[in-house]
């Protein structure tokens, strides 16, 4: 019944300071503030006004030390903060009014070391733990609940080449607690037919806990929800050719106790994650990039047909066709980019009417313009959604209409 908008601030910097040679220290920072109004949270009652908030704040302080010649070391001690809240408020009293919000913060410390063994050879090693609080309070649900956990890795690889032949190995170890854990690794070859054309396979496998919130969100946590583990295989050609890079490499993956919405949810503000048995993935992925003068281009697309193992059907808001190309232009100290994304069909549910549905779809197109004032100081302008298509990623709720974004980076 309104005018519903979307506002969007955010900054970014990095500091760092070379106090001797190889020895740097330094700080980067990110805010976010995202803010949204929509209607018919409420189960569609016309007097409904639901508000969102998203807001995110991260600072980092790294340290980075050339130890020896062939050996660099990095630490970085981080701290993140996330508050995600939603509300509806409605003068209707048949409208459904609720407040749901969500606090993250997560402090972790990583230290990399990275090893150079010769022209052809380098070795990765290194470990990170992190804190993880979260505090949920759904007003249709209390009181305000809070969880905690602890997280562990370690890690390592190995990259280089023999002749033709090049290698990459790498293994990792996650513990959560609460979640499991488990080993994974990765390993990757590549053969050059020619200078220009290369043969590539790789085979992986994947560890992935599930967030605090799908676990203890006071309006949809499952305390029951399981880590997700996957097996991956690729299989590719490539050529490279002075400024031109063509890619076509075929996937597949399978993936066991993976996460979606719980199909039997009947109330869409307490839909919780649940684990399928397990999915599975396989397709092709086409991609073309090249640089001549002072133009690029970049495209890719993918064809994929991501299913749920045990019902082969499509896995929701999945597309099995989508991709994107771009092209940016440099004149002097101006830079102008175009680039456009296109999505075929996706599968969804209405959540209110558990009623099966179809996104639609949709192309769209956004432009950018790029001017830099001075070595330190840039400012830019970004069109979104240029033709203002009507589209939505998820039923019931339409992505943004034609809006413009207008900036500033400043580098010391």
């Amino acid at each position: 019944p309104d005018r519903d908008g979307y506002r969007n601030k955010s900054i970014s910097g990095n500091v760092a300071n070379e106090w001797s040679k190889g020895q740097v220290i330094g700080l980067r920072f990110y805010a976010n503030d995202a803010n949204y109004n929509f209607d018919g949270a409420g189960f569609g009652t016309a007097a409904d006004n639901s508000f969102g908030q998203t807001k995110q704040d991260s600072v980092s302080l790294f340290l980075k030390n050339k130890i020896q010649q062939d050996w660099n070391s990095t630490f970085t001690l981080t701290q993140n903060n996330i508050l995600s809240k939603s509300e509806n408020k409605s003068v209707d009293p048949l409208s459904f009014q609720y407040q749901i919000i969500d606090r993250t913060r997560v402090t972790q410390a990583q230290w990399q070391n990275d090893f150079i063994l010769s022209n052809e050879w380098s070795i990765i090693a290194g470990g990170s733990l992190s804190r993880q609080i979260l505090n949920s309070f759904a007003d249709f649900n209390p009181p305000e609940v809070q969880h905690g956990r602890s997280v562990g890795s370690v890690f390592s690889g190995i990259n280089g080449k023999i002749g033709r032949n090049q290698i990459q190995l790498n293994a990792r170890y996650d513990q959560v607690s609460g979640s499991g854990s488990d080993a994974t690794g990765y390993a990757g070859y590549g053969y050059n037919l020619t200078p220009s054309l290369k043969l590539t396979t790789s085979a992986s496998t994947a560890f992935n806990a599930p967030t605090l919130a799908r676990i203890h969100d006071s309006s949809s946590g499952n305390p029951d929800l399981k880590s997700e583990t996957s097996t991956s295989y690729e299989a590719g050609i490539q050529y490279a050719l002075s400024n031109t890079l063509v890619r076509l490499v075929g996937f597949q993956t399978k993936t066991n106790n993976q996460f979606a919405k719980d199909p039997t949810c009947v109330n869409p503000f307490a839909c919780k994650t649940i684990n399928l048995a397990s999915g599975s993935n396989q397709g092709v992925e086409i991609s073309a990039n090249t640089v001549w003068d002072k133009t690029s281009l970049r495209s890719s697309l993918t064809l994929q047909n991501p299913v749920d193992d045990s019902t082969k059907k499509i896995l929701d808001r999945n597309a099995r066709v989508y991709g994107s190309i771009s092209l940016s232009h440099t004149l002097e100290t101006w830079r102008f980019s175009a680039n456009a994304v296109f999505s075929g069909v996706r599968h969804d549910k209405d959540y209110v009417s558990l009623a099966e549905k179809n996104l639609s779809a949709y192309s769209k197109v956004n432009f950018t313009a790029r001017k830099q004032v001075s070595k330190e100081l840039a400012i830019y302008a970004r069109l979104e959604n240029a033709f203002d298509r009507d589209y939505q990623t998820s039923y019931g709720f339409d992505q943004l209409p034609r809006s413009l974004f207008v900036g500033l980076n400043w580098q010391q």
